[in-house]
């Protein structure tokens, strides 16, 4: 074989062996692409497809609730759930009457656990009675570390129970985790009660109403009641700025008998 014969076989032996060498590479790239973003996809829709099961579960436990409240909460949810980027907190009030007292506890617990469950993650419980004998500041600085350490950690979801009985100043805490964009934890759910005094809810009464009845019902506990409360740190703007930033969505709870006897599926804790 000639020098120049020689050479030319060497030459394309290496450029064979590079070009071998390349496509190993792209077929490697493509490989780790593929399953990078199918896993991405896949975790994606498993969130989705594992809190929808979970909620389909959780209006078996809840007969007898109006379809605004599976509508509503279960779009909200979903749709917080759908974003990689979500731009604010998902947040929904939940009000009951006083024969719907267990119900309307034991019901926010499961919407928090089935959003939490979705994200393998879990959720925290804030009693407001817990904090009624604290004044505004101590009572806000509770609330705060509780959500703040809570969101830190593990959890993703929280419940913040009878919202009526809170000190009247120590509200303003919930600007921080709910003031839209500017909301210092935003893939995250919160979720509110409150306990009205009225007797029983009328099942047909239309969301408009009753989200006005719920918000006339705050001002009354925390503007305009006779007791000794401390209104030092509330009035009716700072009120209103924070119900703008809770009140995306009331919904009414109705009594489940069994619930009501005690028999709640969900960890009240």
């Amino acid at each position: 074989m000639s020098k120049r014969h020689w050479c030319y076989g060497v030459f394309i032996c290496i450029a064979g062996g590079a070009a071998v060498l390349v496509l190993a590479i792209a077929i490697g790239v493509g490989v780790y692409i593929h399953q990078f973003c199918g896993t991405q996809t896949s975790n994606s829709r498993s969130a989705l497809q594992i809190f929808q099961d979970e909620f389909k579960r959780l209006q078996e436990d809840f007969p007898e609730q109006s379809q605004n409240l599976w509508l509503r909460s279960g779009k909200m949810m979903t749709n917080h759930l759908n974003k990689s980027h979500p731009d604010e907190p998902a947040t929904i009030i939940l009000t009951a009457a006083q024969d719907a007292k267990h119900t309307l506890l034991c019901l926010a617990s499961g919407l928090a656990q089935t959003y939490a469950f979705a994200l393998n993650s879990s959720w925290l419980v804030i009693h407001g009675p817990s904090q009624a004998k604290y004044d505004d500041s101590t009572a806000k600085l509770n609330i705060d570390e509780k959500l703040s350490s809570g969101f830190e950690s593990r959890h993703r979801a929280a419940v913040l129970n009878h919202l009526e009985t809170l000190p009247p100043g120590s509200l303003l805490i919930l600007y921080k985790y709910c003031d839209h964009e500017n909301a210092a934890y935003k893939k995250v759910a919160l979720v509110f009660t409150i306990l009205l005094e009225d007797s029983s809810l009328e099942p047909d009464t239309p969301l408009p109403e009753l989200e006005e009845k719920v918000r006339d019902f705050l001002w009354k506990q925390f503007i305009h009641s006779g007791t000794s409360r401390s209104h030092q740190e509330m009035d009716s703007d700072k009120l209103g700025g924070v119900w703008s930033r809770i009140s995306h969505l009331v919904l009414p709870v109705f009594p489940v008998e069994r619930i009501e006897a005690g028999n709640c599926p969900f960890d009240l804790e």
